[in-house]
């Protein structure tokens, strides 16, 4: 398939205004960087990030469905608008808030919940872009790629904290007051790009971005069409895998199906584990950290490298998973889900590490990048294998309802970690989520581990069953 010349130009423009507007919407994941600096205790610290999460998976199916029926551009600029009030209001909440300050935590939690509900608005919106503009068989690259930039959000934004740094530790609020004018302007002046070139899609041969060196940059240039050329629309480029194209989405059709329960299911496991280590390696690194030889500035230091590792590893597998799925798929009939089992093995070997071995703020980089490459490359599998099973007519309403599973199981799982880590700060007589040693965090590690395993056993189970089912027809 081609592109007509007269879209090149459009669809180059939407490519990067969505990977741009990725990077304004990954920065929930910076929250364990500058957590601690609140003043809250542990457990109050995963309700506020537990609020972000909510904001950001709950309303994946509002945002989803926004962006299949209306323009994207007014969705992203939405996000833009939400993030710059979300981090004004965390700015100005954070100058006083403390442990025993109930009203301003409450505010807090209302201001993370606005970041996550405006992350959700341009990541929808420019998943959707990007997922409509490319042809079934690169959905790997459409959706890789972008999700990369959620990746690698924490650790580019994570190296701006050393301009906010002082003898005391990280400036909280002048950092999230730097958040609010970066990724509130820079996703709104994003937004205006994420055209629409869906229509444009017509017969021919695109350049396969995965196996073609010459085109393998993230901008692809591709060749004007002979004015022969018919045009196609997008839902007619290729079956599904379960029903035709065109079928009208909505939530019922969809977990009337087993496969979307079942891999629902394991996604909510995984997503929360994911979430659990992620929101919570600030309080890991603070129990890691002897008081008597580490300073403030030397914890904050030690938390931004664990960010940006866990940043950099989840960009790379993101990108990875989506371009060697296309390959694998392609050339070997390797089922997408095979990425998403790989991601699982990964972040349960995270945990068990976590739990088990983990004694010093350098051995716990093994976890983060274990947990890293594992988070990243589920979130570029899951949407490729929804987008492959359930069809792109209703792409936006079916991930978005996808993205309720993080909301739910970083819920259950953050609030399991800061309750068991408070019940050890209290046993020690530690103060504001003060602990010492693994073994404040050992329990919540083991917990998630075993259901790790349990959603890894539910993805083979599934793999199982389509494997099958293929067979039998």
């Amino acid at each position: 398939m081609y592109f007509r010349a007269d879209s090149s130009r459009r669809r180059r423009e939407a490519f990067a205004a969505s990977l741009l507007c990725m990077l304004c919407a990954g920065t929930l994941y910076l929250f364990s960087g500058y957590a601690q600096g609140l003043g809250l205790s542990q457990t109050m610290l995963n309700v506020v990030a537990s609020c972000g999460g909510l904001g950001q998976y709950l309303s994946g199916p509002l945002w989803g469905k926004l962006s299949d029926l209306h323009d994207r551009r007014a969705v992203g600029s939405a996000g833009g608008a939400l993030l710059f009030v979300g981090y004004g209001m965390l700015a100005r909440g954070s100058s006083n808030v403390s442990a025993d300050a109930d009203a301003p935590a409450f505010l807090l939690a209302v201001a993370y919940f606005l970041v996550g509900f405006g992350s959700a608005a341009l990541a929808n919106a420019a998943m959707a872009s990007s997922v409509k503009n490319h042809p079934p068989s690169h959905v790997g690259f459409a959706v890789g790629v972008p999700v990369a930039f959620i990746g690698i959000s924490a650790f580019v934004f994570s190296a701006t904290t050393a301009f906010f740094v002082d003898e005391r530790g990280l400036n909280v609020p002048a950092f999230l007051t730097f958040m609010a004018v970066a990724t509130g302007i820079g996703a709104i002046a994003a937004s205006r790009f994420l055209h629409d070139c869906s229509a444009e899609l017509i017969e021919g041969n695109i350049a396969d971005p995965v196996n073609d060196p010459e085109t393998s940059s993230l901008l692809l240039m591709q060749p004007p069409l002979p004015e022969s050329a018919t045009r196609i629309s997008l839902a007619q480029v290729g079956p599904t895998l379960e029903g035709a194209p065109g079928q009208t989405a909505s939530v019922a059709a969809l977990f009337a199906q087993r496969d979307a329960c079942l891999l629902f299911f394991a996604f909510t496991i995984l997503s929360g584990a994911g979430l659990m280590y992620i929101n919570n390696v600030g309080a890991v690194v603070a129990a890691l950290s002897p008081p008597e030889k580490s300073t403030p500035a030397d914890i904050q230091a030690a938390r931004s490298v664990q960010v940006a590792l866990l940043s950099l590893c989840s960009c790379i597998a993101r990108v990875t998973a989506g371009l060697v799925s296309d390959r694998l798929s392609a050339k070997y009939g390797v089922s997408r889900l095979a990425a998403l089992g790989a991601g699982a093995g990964l972040i349960a070997s995270a945990m068990l590490l976590g739990g088990g071995s983990s004694a010093s703020v350098r051995a716990l980089s093994g976890v983060t990048i274990l947990l890293g490459l594992g988070y990243g490359g589920m979130f570029s599998a899951a949407p490729a294998i929804v987008r492959s099973w359930f069809g792109v007519d209703g792409f936006g309403l079916h991930w978005g309802l996808f993205q309720v599973a993080p909301a739910v199981g970083g819920q259950v799982l953050n609030l399991v970690f800061g309750i068991l880590l408070d019940a050890a700060s209290s046993s020690s007589g530690g103060k504001n989520g003060e602990c010492a040693g693994r073994r404040c965090f050992a329990l919540a590690f083991g917990f998630a581990f075993v259901a790790c395993c349990g959603a890894l056993a539910v993805l083979v189970y599934l793999n199982a069953m389509r494997r099958a089912r293929s067979l039998a027809d």
